[in-house]
């Protein structure tokens, strides 16, 4: 069951809300050429966006229970000595959080990975919160792409939420708020931002296997063409220089390869 919000921490969170967007506003003026700007830019309003669709579910939340306790306190139907003497119990939650594990591991065992080399790792095993569950996953795919991401499970919406992800070479030991040094996954990490909102609109279950399924569908990132221009290698910009198709759809069909201006146009 949910726990409701009082007013004062419904506010506490919103004033939170608003300091993350003067920290963020601070950052894009502070670095205005920054390569990292757009990563910036595209996970503060997300973080964002996610805070505000947080607290408006538990805004309404706090609403029908405030509504039923004004019923209740009316009909004034209370046991008030019962009440003055009974002692508070103490609480457990002894439950597993196990959904995310547990679409994790029959995605894995599907037939469509016996032929794509996968290995994954939960950095941060399942656990469970007050509206679901969290867990951070990595996943790397036949050794040309390792994603980490945070992932949680909001159980009233049935809906997944992504906190947080990178995506890098498998070799790279950087932290998520620095860029690749590869410029081919700097420019799949900006591909994901829309890629990794659309995929989450879905149910949980089924958002989470087509983000797992899309990643995955880079296991060819140098062999595959342009199902456009059917080149390998497009001249993206003089910054990123020639790059092979960034793209992978995830709309209509999953996985096909695209340049990104070839996507574009």
């Amino acid at each position: 069951m949910t726990t409701a919000k009082s007013q004062q921490e419904l506010e506490q969170a919103i004033s939170h809300v608003d300091h993350t967007l003067s920290t963020f506003v601070k950052i894009v003026e502070s670095n205005p050429q920054q390569p990292s700007y757009i990563h910036q830019f595209s996970d503060g309003l997300n973080k964002i966006k996610r805070e505000l669709n947080r607290l408006s579910g538990e805004s309404e939340s706090l609403k029908g229970v405030l509504e039923y306790t004004h019923v209740l306190a009316q009909q004034n139907n209370f046991d008030w000595p019962a009440i003055k003497e009974q002692k508070p119990v103490a609480r457990q939650d002894t439950s597993e959080a196990t959904f995310i594990t547990s679409v994790l591991q029959q995605w894995l065992a599907s037939e469509k990975l016996k032929s794509i080399p996968v290995q994954h790792r939960l950095v941060q095993p399942e656990q469970k919160i007050t509206n679901g569950s969290v867990c951070s996953l990595e996943l790397t795919v036949r050794n040309i792409l390792t994603a980490t991401i945070d992932f949680e499970h909001h159980e009233p919406s049935d809906s997944l939420i992504i906190h947080r992800y990178d995506i890098k070479h498998p070799k790279e030991q950087k932290p998520y708020w620095q860029d690749s040094s590869y410029n081919v996954f700097q420019k799949i990490h900006t591909v994901a931002s829309r890629a990794l909102d659309d995929l989450t609109r879905f149910a949980a279950r089924e958002a989470l296997v087509n983000v797992l399924d899309w990643l995955t569908s880079y296991h060819q990132l140098y062999q595959e063409p342009c199902a456009r221009c059917q080149k390998r290698l497009q001249f993206d910009s003089p910054q990123f220089k020639y790059l092979p198709p960034v793209v992978r759809t995830w709309d209509q069909t999953i996985g096909t390869a695209y340049h990104l201006k070839c996507f574009q146009e």
